[in-house]
């Protein structure tokens, strides 16, 4: 998430010194897991600082309008803030005095919390919420005229997806009643589907089966639609958006001797949130644009469908809904809901290092990194701002040679 491996922002002045890359053997991990890479340092002149650390730093940031009033006399409020998921430091290796010329090469390997938000993106027209992490090696200089040596690396947290178990198969009675609240009699509603979690572009199979026979209604469409449960949170406001994602029908129902309709649904996964290719647009109210640009770089982002999170300002989840409409009826449908999990492709592999020619390092043992368990969960709110009405992956290469500026920020 967001931009992709980086240097820093003194990166030519420390490029005197030499070279420091981080490279970890993926990119996408769950809670718990163990995170496992190399530091590969580069030295052609002795460097001042003789400390190496790790930082993991992870942080929730989320941007929303809020309508306030009725009528013609309304107004946006928007309401914006920021949360540290985790951000600690460990020490990796020391030298004496200061790292000498050479090359060396460091294994590490750390134990990921076991509680962390999963990674998450999404915009839409009123709103703007990210979780992201990312992976630190630097060199601390020993004062603040010698520039630090760092490269960063993003990572992808991914939830671990729902288990398959016995509640594939769901059941619900429904009273019925009239729009004049007479009793109508009742009906039972069954789904089966054949698993709890998807990918985008696959196809959900359920079977379907609405028994109307103890009903004095007629039985008009059913329906299964993939919902989206979105709340977010900033400033002491919360708003939630439950989002239609995709949908299937099947109507046309003559009324049925038995009164038993079973029905096969298909429901293909969309890999956008919206239904087409939606590109984001940059729009002139408020810190959204200031945010969007300062983290992605004004670049368009496709919008694609996002994984379940459960964070403390950004709350994600999905599932299907199915439901029936009845003739007449106005008040509760027959409805059951099965909570699913969207499995979002693993993040591209990290880029290889390619060793240059004179490639001769001091390889030192892995060293088990031990962060801190506690999260230091700082929050920065912004400004709440009115706004009166509202209208409406950078390709990179596979491998990198040492010595090779990437760029830096």
């Amino acid at each position: 998430m967001g931009s992709g491996a980086s240097k820093g922002k003194r990166y030519q002045e420390s490029h005197q010194y030499g070279e420091l890359y981080l490279q970890t053997d993926k990119t996408t991990y769950q809670p718990g897991e163990t995170v496992t890479g190399t530091i590969y340092l580069d030295i052609t002149s002795q460097y001042p600082g003789h400390q190496l650390f790790l930082k993991l730093k992870g942080r929730e940031i989320v941007h929303f309008l809020k309508k306030h009033g009725s009528g013609k006399n309304w107004h946006y409020t928007e309401y914006s803030e920021t949360k540290e998921v985790i951000k600690q430091n460990t020490l990796v290796y020391s030298w004496d005095a200061s790292v000498p010329q050479g090359q060396f090469t460091i294994p590490f390997s750390f134990l990921l919390p076991s509680h962390l938000p999963a990674s998450f993106y999404q915009h839409e027209y009123k709103l703007l919420a990210f979780i992201e992490y990312q992976l630190e090696a630097f060199l601390e200089p020993p004062h603040a005229d010698c520039p630090k040596m760092k490269y960063k690396q993003p990572i992808t947290i991914r939830e671990a997806p729902l288990a398959n178990n016995g509640d594939l198969k769901l059941e619900v009675t429904t009273p019925l009643k009239s729009c004049c609240c007479c009793n109508q009699g009742s009906n039972v509603l069954k789904a089966e589907f054949e698993k709890k979690f998807y990918s985008p572009e696959e196809e959900v199979k359920a079977t379907v089966e609405l028994d109307n026979s103890n009903s004095k209604m007629n039985h008009k469409k059913l329906y299964i639609v993939l919902i989206q449960k979105l709340e977010l949170k900033a400033q002491g406001e919360t708003v939630t958006e439950n989002m239609f994602k995709r949908s299937s029908e099947k109507n046309n129902y003559s009324p049925s001797t038995n009164k038993i309709y079973s029905e096969s649904f298909t429901l293909p996964i969309p890999k956008y949130l919206s239904e087409f290719d939606y590109k984001l647009e940059f729009n002139k109210y408020g810190k959204r644009d200031e945010v969007l640009r300062k983290h992605f770089g004004g670049f368009s982002l496709y919008n694609f469908l996002t994984p379940p999170t459960k964070g403390s300002l950004i709350s994600s989840t999905f599932s299907l809904k199915v439901y029936s409409q009845m003739d007449g009826i106005e008040a509760t449908l027959p409805e059951l809901e099965c909570p699913v999990s969207i499995l979002i492709p693993d993040s591209p592999s990290p880029m290889g290092v390619t060793a240059p020619s004179n490639w001769r390092p001091v390889i030192i043992d892995r060293i088990n990194v031990a962060f801190s368990s506690e999260h230091q969960n700082q929050h920065t709110e912004g400004n709440v701002m009115e706004i009166q009405g509202m209208p409406g992956s950078i390709a990179s290469t596979n491998q990198v040679r040492l010595g090779t500026p990437l760029g830096y920020n």
